[in-house]
């Protein structure tokens, strides 16, 4: 893809995050110039020629970076680096776009050019900084293996990232157990201890390979309270997983299909660490209403329309241009 401009990517370089994945995708849709990757302790990997490792808090290499790539345009998904006012002031020419993960409170510093809400629209009870726009940042379901699903097994995937219960992984177990059938899979990306019975095997590893977390399991029970972006539900279904979600945004975005949602039961201002966002409690009994019901659906149905609505969503030409566009419109302004 032709660029008459120079885009740089500051952040994680590895395949084992969610920002991280993101990142990857980025560079094999945009005509990414360099990397400036920041160290994680999931790894940092090496993934084109023109790229800088650095520490978290290295600003004489972040600042080398700059000097030695020249980028016109800085692209960051939600990397608290960014915020270094200090350094880009000495730099007003680099334009800093970043990207909102909706329930990080970087979303609210004043660091960046323009920010970019990945979704097409904008929710009334979210705020934002003046120059925020919606731009949709899609799936890359080609980069997700699918396997066509028949079976009736949950999963659940408990992550690192979030604060309170945001999985609401307590109400999953409750709202099992009392349906008394199936069976059940934990992934998880931290030890748990004391969930293990004949009906719930609990699987704790970490893979270099971000499609293995799928191959488990046939409908991803994913009844999360909030979400950034909420990257596991469309690469649970480009991997032919059917997704019970949330009836809340962003959740609602991905999964389009009212049977496959579970209304709130209530919503709540959360304002903790380093979240600042609503918080979605969902209706147990409605949870477990619609886990009775995916167990009785043929499930190969409803797998292959979960991957068709993730390719829907997927990067494409006409999407790929609208962010060039964007991008070059930052420079010239």
């Amino acid at each position: 893809m032709e660029c008459d401009f120079k885009i740089g990517l500051i952040g994680y370089t590895n395949r084992t995050s969610g920002i991280g994945n993101i990142n990857w995708e980025l560079i094999h849709n945009l005509p990414i110039d360099s990397i400036c990757s920041i160290w994680s302790p999931k790894g940092q990997e090496k993934w084109i020629d023109k790229q800088m490792n650095i520490l978290y808090q290295d600003v004489g290499m972040f600042e080398s970076y700059l000097q030695i790539y020249k980028p016109d345009v800085l692209l960051s998904v939600e990397t608290p680096f960014i915020t270094n006012k200090e350094v880009f002031e000495r730099h007003p020419e680099i334009k800093k776009v970043l990207i909102i993960m909706q329930e990080s409170k970087a979303s609210y510093l004043n660091c960046a050019d323009l920010y970019i809400y990945p979704f097409p629209e904008i929710p009334d009870w979210l705020y934002l900084p003046p120059n925020t726009i919606p731009l949709f940042l899609p799936l890359d379901a080609s980069e997700w293996r699918f396997r066509i699903r028949g079976g009736h097994s949950f999963l659940h995937i408990i992550g690192y990232g979030g604060v309170a219960d945001r999985r609401q992984t307590e109400k999953v177990l409750r709202a099992f157990k009392r349906l008394n059938k199936a069976g059940l899979i934990i992934r998880s990306q931290k030890p748990i201890t004391g969930l293990e019975s004949e009906r719930i095997k609990v699987i704790c590893e970490n893979s270099n390979d971000p499609t293995e977390i799928y191959w488990y399991g046939d409908i991803l029970i994913a009844p999360d309270a909030y979400n950034g972006y909420g990257r596991h539900i469309p690469e649970a279904m480009a991997s032919g997983l059917p997704v019970l979600t949330t009836n809340a945004p962003p959740m609602n975005f991905w999964v389009d299909k009212l049977d496959f949602l579970i209304k709130p039961s209530s919503v709540f201002d959360l304002n903790q660490a380093w979240v600042k966002t609503k918080y979605f409690e969902v209706d147990e009994n409605d949870l477990c209403e619609k886990m009775d019901w995916l167990l009785q659906i043929y499930v190969y149905e409803y797998s292959k329309q979960a991957r068709e609505r993730a390719e829907q969503l997927s990067w494409n030409n006409e999407i790929r241009q609208k962010w060039l566009s964007v991008l070059r419109g930052i420079i010239e302004v």
